[in-house]
């Protein structure tokens, strides 16, 4: 299970994003979030939210596991055809069973890779975009090397680095 913090964080990016373009309506609670994107209406509505992705025939009031299935695949084709690049076991059919099951994990899964893959690609540094951008932000403002995000942090010199760097009184780097 998801912690409560997280699910709150990814309750307020959602709700955030959906409300300005579709109203309160369609927002979350942290205890209903799972449950609301089960049915594929919040996915729907929070892809054509990011990216304009037009809108297909859906159905808002799915009573069946079948009715949620078809609305979770309606939202993973508008993710392709918006080239979003999510993982792609987090959009194949076994994904779209376990989040029109409500699985938490799933669910909470592919709404903070959404999340990540949105966020970033709006990063702009240095004529750099997106993940480019900010692996260069953090090379200049670290002075370290950072060429990914996987095995540039593994050891945790970096992230000790940018706390050092933005709060120099919360963490000793003398070990």
């Amino acid at each position: 299970m998801a912690s409560l913090i997280f699910l709150k964080a990814l309750t307020k990016w959602t709700n955030s994003r959906i409300a300005p373009k579709h109203g309160p309506d369609y927002q979350c609670t942290t205890e209903n979030l799972c449950e609301r994107v089960s049915r594929g209406g919040v996915l729907i509505l929070l892809i054509n939210a990011l990216h304009g992705t037009p809108i297909p025939v859906w159905n808002e009031e799915p009573h069946s596991f079948e009715e949620r299935y078809a609305n979770v695949n309606l939202a993973f084709a508008m993710l392709q055809s918006a080239e979003t690049p999510i993982q792609p076991q987090l959009i194949d059919d076994s994904a779209a069973k376990k989040i029109a099951s409500g699985e938490e994990p799933a669910i909470t899964e592919l709404i903070w890779d959404i999340a990540v893959n949105f966020q970033v690609k709006q990063i702009l540094f240095d004529d750099e975009e997106g993940e480019k951008a900010l692996q260069c932000w953090c090379r200049k403002k670290l002075g370290l090397p950072v060429n990914d995000f996987d095995v540039s942090w593994r050891d945790g010199r970096l992230y000790c680095s940018l706390f050092a760097k933005h709060r120099p009184n919360f963490l000793s780097l003398i070990a």
